[in-house]
């Protein structure tokens, strides 16, 4: 039986390409919940500092998450997304 998987993907935004990195991962959110192991699929602004954004990611299992780091938008994005922050941040877990 497997299991799911939660990702939580935090971005440090660069000062100037805040808006870039926020709408590049807004494109994200509509194909990805579309994918068929996603369960959830949300992005969240630090309220503190609004050059953090976080996205929660939840998959039915590992497949499905492996396959989601496939898709094109999201190989798109990893090819950008580096001119975009300072700093990311990835942790997974597991539904207990």
């Amino acid at each position: 039986m497997s299991e799911e998987i939660i990702c939580t993907a935090q971005f440090i935004a660069k000062e100037e390409k805040k808006e870039q990195l926020k709408q590049s991962l807004i494109e994200l959110l509509e194909p990805t919940r579309k994918e068929d192991g996603c369960i959830s699929y949300t992005l969240h602004e630090n309220i503190e500092n609004p050059n953090t954004l976080t996205m929660i990611e939840n998959f039915k299992n590992k497949e499905a998450f492996d396959l989601h780091g496939q898709q094109p938008y999201l190989v798109d994005f990893k090819n950008i997304v580096g001119d975009l922050v300072s700093s990311v941040e990835v942790t997974m877990s597991k539904k207990i």
